[in-house]
Formats: C-alpha cells, structure tokens, sequence
C-alpha cells in the first residue's frame, strides 16, 4: 500500500535551481509568491466558464459510466485489486435544497456476477434508499445517514460546484506551490463540512487537476479520498467541465468514471425528489459519517448498514469456552483458555469491535484478550485491528499480510479517532509462517495457512480439544457445497493435507455445521484419517 499522504504531501523546496523550479510553477521572477486564495479561485473559474456560469448552474444532471475497484479485496496487499462491476449512473442535482436523486444500474463481476440496482433520494434533511423488491416494485427506507454525508460531500466536490463550496468555505489557507508526479501545481487548502479539502491547479491551464478530501475509513484511519480529472470540454451554459475522473482512496484506485452526459437544465420534475411521508417518519439512525466505507460496500453489493451504528453482539456458546459471536453479517470466534482469550477474526470496524470486546468482558471479566487472529486482511475481516490491539491484545496475522497491518497499526486515524489514536498506544504484530500454536496446557489453538484462490495470507484457526475449525469467505456453514466451488474444495484440501481431525466448522459467515459437510461432498468422508 502506498501512502497518498507521502506521495501528495512533499512539497516543491526552492534551492540552488530556484530560478528553474520558479519557471517551472510558472511564477516570474525566481521570488514571485503564488497567487493569493482568492486570485486562484478567480483564475480557475475564468478557465471553468465565469463566476456567472458556475453560479447560474442551478440545476444539474450528469450520466456516467465505469467501473469500481476494490484494493483491499486483492489477493494480497499491495497489488492490484479486483474490477467488482461495471455500471451505469444518472445524477440529479438541484442546489437550491440541496436535493439529488442518485440511480446506479451496475452488474457486479466478482466474486459473483450479480444485478446491482439502487436509487438515492436526499431532499432537504431527508435521505431515502429505493431497491428492487424482487416483485417487480420498489421497497423504500431511510437512506443510511453515512451514504447521505458522503453523497452531499461527493456533490459539493463535483467541478461546477467545487469552487463554489471553495469560496464559500472562507477558510482557505494560503496558496502552496507543489510538485504532482513531476508537474507543478498551485495547491489550494480549505475545510468543508469539517474535513480538510486540497485543491490542486495547473498553473498554465488554471484547470483542477484534482481535488482531495481528508476522511475516516475503518481500516486505513486517517485517508485522502480524492478525484483526479482529465478530458475538459465545454459543455450547454457555457461551462468547461471534465469528462473523465478516477477515484483514489490513499494512492489505491477504487474507480473509473467517463460522462457521457452533461446538463444543466431550467427546471426539473420535483417528483424525482419525492419521499413519502412514511420514510420521513421512519427517521434515520446512526451518525453522519463521511467515508467512502459504505458506498464501497453498496457498490460492491454487500452489508455495510451497521456501520456507525449501535452493535448487536450475540455470543453463542458452541464447546465449553468457545463462543460464536455472531449479530451481524461478519462474525468471530472467541476461545478461553486458562487466563486469557484468544478471538479469531476482528472484521468490520472499530465500534463493532468495542461492543464485542465489552460483550466478552463481561462473559469472562477476569480474561483479557491476549491474542486477535486475522484470517485475511480484507477490509471487512480486519476493520476492528485497531481497537483489538489497542486493547492490548497481540495482533497474529499470515506472513504475507503481517507487514501491511504494522503500517495499519501506525497510521492516524484523527478525522475519527479511534482509542488506538486517543491514547497514543502501540500495538503489537506477529508474523504467522507454517503451523503457529497458542496453549496454556490443556487447550491449544492452532492456526493453519491454507492456500486457495481468495486471498494469499488466509488462515484458519483450529480447536483440537473440541475438533472444531474457524473459517472466513472459503466456505460458510449451511451453504451449500459443491465440486465446483474452488474455495470449499482448497479448504477441505488444506484441513486434509494437515492432518485435522475437525468435527464442525464455525463460520465467519454463516453458522455452525458438520465437516461432514465438506467431506461427503468433496472427499466422500475421507477427513485424512
């Protein structure tokens, strides 16, 4: 993973080449400041169509089509991620409320082709989802408050607004003078909605090269969630606006997006802002949390909707001391040995992570946590890290991963600080090669790289006392299993290989079945014995 904050964040020092790098931000002579804040933002609204034009859009309507991205769904950290849909979207805009109206018609390609289909409605302090029903209708609720903040946040950064929310910010700082992969630019710095904003301008054209905005994501903590924009052309109302952007969340790139369409109409249907009155009562729960998280989640089409929001925690007991926590889509395995816990899996984020510590806590009051189990570093089985080893437990994680969750546990995280970055604590990796065993004498938990086409760091977690296997995404108990499924078939392969003698599998998905499962179906009930 490469920090966006190392690559953006150096800027241009003027020494024995003054004169050249001078020339080069195209300021003459050599000690010519930059322009002031306010002259910038006159320079680039002159190339983007005029004061007049950006202001006179009102109104408007943009359709677009591309593709999302997700990095940290890789089979490893660091390399490129995989293309999860492709999709087509029509975005409404009416300033004034500020209302929109978002429609997003994707297919998803990985891990499985499926239809992705949703429409925002944000009107006034109003936010609505609408979904197919499966029946051919539509079934409406609340908008999750986190899509509202990042939906109003995505409108005021788009470029007929963007200076616009720039100007009015009336926070901006003085103008620097940076070097963006070799060129110059003029870097413009402010806040918007309380989240620090830099603008970066080509000093020759005056256009947004692009826009960058600090935000919280679970894992990462502290990110730059920013747009880069190519292709300018002038489009009706005399505006010049670009007709490609990608997105980036800290240097990793999360989408492409081409328009096809640009409008800025005279008037618009208020009916395509309409929320009934049932969804306005309903109400919203959860905080307003600008992050990329959920709508990355939504793009991908999976869960994300208890994000920033109260925990269910649910403890089931499955073997004396060994309890399935469960409550939510992600779900973990707590193991109690002589004084402490062990807990396999640590996914979604730091609140879910809390509740679960605080419900364990009081299930077994004098046993700490000493060890937390990463089964894969995807970003929705390792969101609560953090908070595990700011609890003082030892993070385990494959070899593979283990240097990427170093970095994790050094990051900020101060848009939304979690305890970790509160109080300034240090948390603790250890690599995990081959078998890896955690005893106290009379229970052990051993953990077991299996190699299979998910992710190259994936361990499992095994209780030999109790025969019992903890897995994440290569198989959820109760599914159905099946030759073809690649994932079932490397687990069952890698338990075989290594000689478990495994009863029932708990799940990071899914609930608690017998192994029996999987060997009637892949090995006709081998199990290596």
């Amino acid at each position: 993973m490469v920090s966006y904050a190392k690559v953006l964040k150096s800027s241009l020092v003027l020494g024995a080449g003054a004169v050249a790098a001078a020339v080069l931000i195209g300021c003459a002579p050599e000690d010519a400041p930059p322009p002031s804040s306010d002259a910038l933002l006159d320079e680039v609204a002159g190339a983007l169509g005029g004061w007049e034009a950006l202001e006179g859009a009102e109104r408007l309507e943009v359709a677009t089509e591309g593709r999302d991205e997700e990095p940290l769904q890789a089979s490893r950290p660091g390399v490129d991620g995989h293309q999860i849909n492709t999709f087509q979207q029509t975005l409404l805009v009416d300033f004034s409320g500020p209302s929109l109206r978002l429609d997003f018609d994707g297919e998803r390609t990985w891990p499985a082709p499926a239809p992705i289909r949703f429409s925002e409605v944000v009107n006034g302090d109003a936010a609505m989802l609408e979904l197919p029903d499966g029946d051919g209708g539509v079934d409406r609720s609340p908008l999750h408050p986190s899509r509202t903040a990042t939906r109003l946040r995505d409108v005021s950064r788009l470029p007929p607004r963007l200076l616009v929310t720039a100007r009015e910010a009336g926070s901006a700082g003085p103008v620097e003078e940076r070097e963006v992969d070799g060129e110059p630019h003029f870097v413009l710095q402010y806040e918007d909605r309380g989240h620090p904003v830099e603008l970066f301008v080509e000093p020759e054209s005056h256009l947004p090269s692009r826009v960058a905005y600090l935000e919280s994501d679970p894992l990462l903590g502290d990110v730059w969630n920013e747009l880069r924009f190519q292709d300018w052309e002038e489009v009706e109302g005399g505006l010049v606006l670009p007709h490609q952007w990608v997105q980036y969340l800290d240097d990793m790139k999360i989408r492409e997006e081409r328009v096809q369409e640009w409008r800025t109409p005279e008037q618009v249907d208020t009916d395509a802002f309409a929320i009934p009155e049932d969804v306005r009562e309903e109400g919203e729960t959860g905080e307003r949390v600008i992050s990329q998280w959920p709508l990355r989640r939504a793009h991908l089409g999976v869960g994300y909707q208890s994000f920033a929001r109260e925990q269910n925690v649910e403890l089931e007991e499955v073997a004396p001391g060994i309890i399935h926590v469960t409550g939510d889509s992600h779900h973990s395995m707590a193991v109690e040995l002589e004084d402490f816990l062990v807990v396999v899996e640590m996914p979604l984020f730091p609140e879910r992570s809390e509740a679960v510590l605080e419900a364990l806590e009081d299930r077994f009051p004098d046993k700490p946590v000493r060890y937390g189990v990463i089964t894969h570093f995807h970003m929705d089985h390792s969101g609560g890290v953090r908070t595990y080893a700011a609890h003082g437990a030892t993070i385990l994680a494959h070899e593979v991963s283990a240097p990427f969750f170093r970095e994790i546990l050094e990051r900020p995280s101060t848009v939304r600080p979690d305890r970790l970055e509160r109080e300034g604590l240090v948390g603790e990796v250890e690599a995990v090669s081959g078998m890896y065993e955690i005893s106290d004498g009379t229970r052990s938990v051993e953990l077991h790289p299996v190699e299979n086409p998910h992710s190259d760091d994936m361990l499992v977690a095994y209780v030999p006392e109790e025969s019992l296997l903890f897995v994440s995404d290569l198989h959820s108990p109760g599914a159905s299993v099946s030759p073809d499924n690649e994932n079932q078939v490397a687990l069952y392969e890698g338990v075989v290989e290594a000689g478990l003698q495994v009863e029932r599998v708990v799940g990071g998905h899914g609930g608690v079945a017998p192994f029996a499962e999987l060997e009637e179906a892949l090995g006709g009930g081998n199990n290596g014995r």
